[in-house]
């Protein structure tokens, strides 16, 4: 009984270890595609954030402030969703606490 223990055992290891083995270059893909992403995501959020910035200053009005508002609001996500990536490029950052994050319109 012991020996079969130890077969099974050693054969979940071998089954283990070939299935956790990890090829880095697929590794850095997906990293670099989930970068690419979230980089994405922010330019997009950031240039509607522009255009509503643009309105406002064209045309000051209560709704385009409040447009202006929700574009800031909504491009704070993905802007700090990229940070993690300044975490692990940059030795020694420290994300800082974001005070203006916490508007609520």
């Amino acid at each position: 009984m012991k020996r079969i223990y130890s077969i099974s055992t050693a054969l979940t290891f071998v089954c283990a270890t070939s299935a956790l083995a990890v090829d880095k270059a697929a590794v850095l893909d997906t990293y670099a595609n989930i970068a690419a992403a979230k980089y994405q995501d922010s330019l997009v959020t950031a240039q509607t954030l522009q255009a509503a910035v643009n309105t406002l200053v064209a045309t000051p009005s209560a709704e385009a402030l409040q447009n202006a508002k929700e574009a800031w609001l909504a491009a704070r996500i993905p802007y700090q969703q990229t940070l993690a990536n300044d975490l692990m490029v940059s030795s020694g950052y420290r994300p800082r606490s974001d005070i203006s994050a916490d508007i609520r319109l």
